[in-house]
């Protein structure tokens, strides 16, 4: 069952929620008669936080049918950096090809420091691309539709309709903003909406993305033939599209080994680094081991060959649990993972949920899983929403955090803490839903030198995580 993308002119209908709306609207009408103006005129919406979570499970998606579409030996070695950074979701293509896109012109424009070979993407660093870029869709639109007060909570309302797709959401898009349809009223450029929309995305390099999305710009009509279709990228098409963008941008004499900047740390913020670092790559062996296990697993179970991991591409350790040992400790019995992972490379990656125990001795489950359709929720699963994990499970399938452990936790009847209760859960799961800033993960790329200076003893009392900032 292979990662497909979704046609990106007309958002799916499956699992369509209109219905619900509707229905929630007469029940409305039918308990206040008095808001009957408002409700027939705009029916019940989402609450922002609702629709929000929605839309990032839209991005999310989009994501993983990119990274399964880049090829391996590059995602592995080179993109997952870029990919991460800037590959944002906006821009002239469908969001799948504007997250390949953004993600190998930035690669080739800005190398990273120092080369790092990762199989498993930070799930942290997934998530926060994909709310960067949503922060930059919103304000897009605003941008564009300031003259009409287009509201932040209208522009994730029409993002939501169109599956967030830029080229739906302003039909302009690719218009020379002389000849804008009167239909919409605009004013800002097309080239001023990138602006804000790099600026509020965090792009590390916000002029030279505009300059690769402007309007006026060839990069559309190039980079949109060479992305047609849903094949994996051959290296060799990868290296083309790269060569074509530094040429279509005018950037090829741009600094192409650009000045390594190593941050200077004192010695116990270096140690800490180095404890992060470490823990960072130990946690990365044990979810490959799992991953290649559950491969086994499935391809033994079903008597078909061996898959080859693509990538890693979302994880939660923290499933199970937690089990009490002592007083403020405890433990987690089973990881909920997703790869890609294919037969051969002529072939699409699968998108594979993976549940397995945290200390090695078995699989509990492995099966293909498909990237939810634009406009739909995420199948529940307590464990990853309170972690705010990106996690794509089955839809048919039991496992840990869905039926009886959900069950007992809408009835009150508690499953290990207190903190999972439906409204705890989404509270806690909103720090990651917003996050935009550095995270953990971060460390792995930067280059850091230990400074020797003596530490005087009153350095002692300012010597905490705080002094360690990754930005």
């Amino acid at each position: 069952m292979p990662c497909s993308r979704n046609h990106p002119s007309q958002p799916t209908s499956v699992f369509s929620l209109e219905k619900s709306w509707e229905l929630a609207s007469a029940r409305l009408l039918d308990l206040s008669p008095d808001l009957s103006p408002i409700v027939l005129e705009k029916k019940v919406f989402l609450e922002r936080a609702a629709v929000w979570r929605m839309l990032l499970t839209t991005i999310h998606g989009y994501y993983l049918q990119a990274l399964a579409r880049l090829p391996k030996d590059k995602l592995q070695s080179h993109y997952h950096h870029s990919l991460l950074q800037a590959g944002h979701c906006y821009g002239p293509l469908d969001p799948v090809g504007n997250i390949i896109l953004n993600t190998i012109w930035y690669n080739r424009a800005y190398p990273p420091a120092k080369n790092v070979e990762i199989s498993a993407i930070s799930t942290r660093g997934l998530l926060r691309i994909a709310v960067r870029s949503l922060y930059g869709l919103v304000s897009f639109l605003c941008t564009r539709c300031a003259a009409t007060h287009l509201t932040p909570d209208e522009a994730i309302r029409r993002l939501q309709a169109v599956g967030a797709d830029l080229r739906l959401a302003d039909p302009n898009l690719l218009v020379d903003d002389d000849n804008n349809d009167d239909d919409m009223v605009v004013s800002a450029t097309v080239e001023q909406a990138y602006t804000a929309a790099a600026a509020a995305a965090r792009h590390p390099e916000p002029h030279d993305q505009v300059e690769l999305l402007r309007p006026s710009n060839s990069v559309s009509r190039m980079a949109s033939d060479r992305l047609m279709g849903d094949a994996v990228l051959s290296h060799e098409d990868a290296e083309h599209l790269s060569e074509s963008l530094m040429y279509s941008c005018m950037l090829s004499e741009h600094q192409q080994q650009p000045e390594t900047k190593i941050k200077v740390l004192d010695r116990w913020a270096h140690i800490r680094v180095q404890h992060r670092i470490n823990k960072f790559w130990d946690q990365h062996a044990r979810l490959v081991g799992m991953a290649k296990s559950a491969m086994d697993s499935y391809s033994n179970e079903l008597g078909v060959p061996s898959y080859k991991l693509h990538v890693i591409c979302g994880a939660n350790e923290y499933v199970d649990g937690p089990v009490c040992t002592r007083p403020g400790k405890g433990y987690y019995r089973c990881s909920h993972i997703n790869f890609l992972a294919a037969q051969s490379a002529a072939t699409p990656p699968t998108l594979f949920f993976a549940e397995c125990a945290n200390d090695g001795t078995e699989v509990r489950l492995c099966c293909p899983v498909r990237v939810l359709p634009p406009g739909t929720e995420q199948v529940r699963c307590m464990y990853c929403e309170y972690h705010g994990s990106r996690i794509v499970h089955p839809t048919r399938v039991s496992f840990r955090g869905r039926n009886i452990e959900f069950e007992k936790m809408l009835c009150g009847e508690g499953v290990y803490s207190k903190s999972f209760t439906n409204n705890g859960i989404i509270a806690h799961s909103r720090e990651a839903s917003d996050c935009v800033g550095a995270v953990v993960d971060d460390c792995i790329y930067d280059v850091y030198r230990r400074d020797d200076t003596p530490i005087k003893a009153e350095d002692f009392v300012r010597m905490s995580d705080a002094n360690v900032v990754f930005d």
